[in-house]
């Protein structure tokens, strides 16, 4: 008989799995590890602002999306029959119209984009075309329809704990310098024989130092992904039933946060803060006293947490998160740099001087005026630099380069080039290509757009844009194609080098506008505030019950909020996205009944 038993406890052991559950798995616990070297050509060289070479060496994105999408495809034929044969289990897909309307409007900017094929199949730096962002949403509802019983949350719930322990030691290797991915061995799995051979078995990292960028290329993506899973841990922490559930979770908890911290990311703190209220919201609610301490507890032990890691950044890492936390002041008193018929003219301040050549004879001379005509100086190609007359350094020469007289700027530690082409004046880039220097529309920050490492600047620039996006957009991911890169005086001060390119809004919310436009913004965030709209059932008075599918939920919904956060300061990847989308899921899933 107790034989009979012990079989039979067995056999419900091995059945309570759900295999619909595995794309969801997928997403949240095996796609983040997807690192492989692929090389594309992306379409730029054709720009004046892009060298002629635009070949791309891609660890983090290319294979990643392809196994999305094919976890979507997936998902998609799971759905269909599931839908069609069990009709009864149907969810109400009416939360999900928004989000429909959002891709509606997606797919006309991709008709109309300035380059198809991009908006469409996707391309650099995200590969977060339509195809990618109608996968977003498919998993979302696949989740919201597929996640039933508590042991499907718990199921996942486990599946994420298991994850996020694998990603955490890359993590800390990362801190102690041994990033795996730098690994011969690793590199020869994540690379063919062929790639291998040619890079000699060494591929950098973009990022130096201690950073913490797990496999998702970037701090400022890792941070997200950390906060996001750091949050259903916290809801584990907080209400888990079972004492050992609550020490695993709160383990991994402070795993999660030690590892935001090593992010060195200011947004980050900003979610944090944003998830830690609504944690001591959520504790106290109702007026017993026993939640008014629970809260106080909380809070509490938050600011302590806090001042561990100021302190400890301060006495063992020279304080290198804490003084980020202030921006370096650029000098902002450069107005701008333009190529005019009749020269080069530097607007510094309220001063302006005007750089062009002449021909003496056999000779030509670099002669530099001011704003009334004055003469400053006449320069040969004998004499040494002149130094203009301003609070920066900034030296100017004439020199013969590729068999042509050109004007030498040297400024903000960059050598610009400058020549005379026809009627105008023209720059030279770094790439040796021709481009005129432009008054490029933009906002007045102020003199602050040095704050957010920059960002500020690229929103000034982005803000004029928004009017040509109204209804339809650039299409996604074509923000690089449409942001006025030939403001190299801009990037020349606030991005320290006028050849950068500028890839991403680092704003999510302004991004989405610029390439699909401001009606698909208000239907997306339409589709989040249905999120939070359903998962406000969290936060009411007369409480919800502890149990795993309602703790699980709660858990995403702060991720959901720490991703809607991050959205100001950073963009939608494939890096993170997934994750948001499924966590949405989760939260619509188990609020539906509510």
């Amino acid at each position: 008989m107790a034989a009979t038993t012990r079989k039979k406890i067995k056999k419900e052991k091995k059945q309570y799995f759900n295999d619909l559950l595995l794309p969801i798995i997928f997403t949240l616990c095996v796609l983040p590890f997807t690192v492989r070297l692929k090389e594309y050509e992306y379409g730029y060289s054709d720009y004046a602002w892009h060298s002629d070479e635009s070949v791309l060496q891609d660890l983090f994105t290319y294979y990643r999306m392809w196994f999305f999408l094919t976890i979507v495809a997936v998902a998609i034929v799971v759905l269909l029959f599931r839908m069609g044969l069990y009709r009864e289990k149907n969810k109400s897909a009416k939360v999900f119209i928004p989000f429909a309307v959002y891709l509606g409007l997606v797919a006309l900017s991709c008709v109309f984009s300035v380059n198809p094929k991009a908006a469409w199949l996707g391309n650099i730096p995200d590969m977060e075309g339509f195809l990618v962002l109608a996968g977003y949403g498919i998993i979302a509802f696949y989740t919201y329809q597929i996640m039933e019983t508590e042991r499907d949350y718990a199921t996942v719930y486990k599946g994420m704990e298991i994850s996020f322990v694998l990603m955490s030691v890359i993590g800390w290797m990362q801190v102690f310098m041994k990033d795996p991915l730098l690994f011969p061995f690793v590199q020869k799995l994540i690379m063919s024989e062929e790639y291998y051979e040619y890079y000699e078995g060494q591929m950098y990292n973009v990022f130096t130092g201690n950073n913490v960028s797990l496999s998702l290329y970037n701090p400022n993506y890792a941070v997200i992904y950390l906060i996001m899973f750091a949050c259903v841990f916290a809801a584990g922490t907080l209400y888990s039933k079972e004492k050992r559930q609550k020490i695993i979770s709160a383990v991994l908890l402070i795993d999660a946060l030690i590892l935001t911290w090593f992010t060195y990311s200011r947004s980050g703190l900003v979610a944090l803060l944003v998830v830690a209220a609504l944690c001591i919201v959520a504790c106290f609610k109702g007026n017993s006293a026993k939640n008014l301490w629970y809260a106080l507890y909380l809070a509490g032990g938050l600011l302590a947490l806090v001042g561990a890691f100021a302190a400890i950044d301060l006495a063992v890492f020279d304080g290198h998160y804490v003084h980020r936390m202030i921006d370096a002041k650029k000098d902002n008193q450069l107005k701008d740099i333009l190529t005019t018929g009749q020269g080069v003219q530097i607007d510094y301040g309220d001063e302006s001087f005007l750089l062009s050549l002449t021909e003496e004879g056999e000779e030509t001379v670099l002669q530099v005026t001011d704003a009334a005509g004055a003469e400053h100086v006449v320069l040969t190609e004998a004499d040494e630099e002149y130094r203009l007359p301003i609070a920066t350094e900034c030296e100017v020469s004439v020199a013969q380069w590729d068999d042509r007289p050109c004007i030498f700027l040297y400024m903000y530690d960059n050598l610009l080039t400058f020549t005379k082409e026809g009627d105008s004046y023209v720059y030279i880039t770094s790439w040796g290509k021709e481009d005129q220097m432009v008054a490029v529309e933009h906002v007045d920050a102020g003199g602050l757009e040095y704050l957010g490492s920059g960002r500020v600047y690229i929103w000034t620039r982005i803000i004029p844009m928004l009017k040509r996006y109204l209804l339809i957009g650039s299409g996604p991911d074509t923000f690089a194609e449409v942001f006025p890169q030939n403001d190299y005086a801009g990037k020349l001060v606030y991005a320290e080098n006028p050849a950068r390119i500028i890839e991403r809004a680092h704003n999510d919310y302004l991004m989405k506008w610029v390439q699909t436009g401001l009606l698909s913004v208000g239907a997306l965030i339409t589709f989040y505030i249905f999120i939070l709209k359903k998962g406000g059932i969290f936060f009411k008075r007369e409480g919800w019950e502890h149990s795993t599918k309602n703790i699980v939920a709660f858990g995403c919904l702060l991720g959901c909020v720490a991703y809607m956060v991050c959205g100001l300061f950073s963009d939608s990847t494939l890096y993170t996205s997934p994750v948001f989308y499924v966590f949405a899921g989760i939260v619509l899933s188990a609020t539906n009944d509510k």
